[in-house]
């Protein structure tokens, strides 16, 4: 759900303000690509487990990658996260 409403919402911004070509241009950036593939396991999963009624491998560490980049996304801003780094 958090990946569709930043999707919606990017638009505000005015580097993204063009409803269709604007997301697009959203998605691809670093960030909203590791927050795709981090959703996207779990969204094969749950089509594969609904559709065919089979127990599929859990990949919801992907979440912890997404975590990460964010964490060194933060670290321009902040000489603690660095330090940390």
């Amino acid at each position: 759900m958090e990946y569709v409403l930043r999707l919606w919402s990017c638009t505000s911004d005015p580097k993204y303000s063009s409803l269709t070509r604007g997301r697009l241009r959203f998605s691809l950036t670093p960030l909203g690509v590791v927050n795709l593939v981090a959703i996207l396991p779990t969204l094969i999963g749950l089509m594969i487990s609904a559709i065919l009624g089979l127990q599929v491998l859990d990949l919801s560490f992907l979440g912890t990658v997404r975590l990460m980049a964010r964490v060194a996304k933060l670290s321009r801003y902040s000489s603690g996260v660095r330090t940390l780094g």
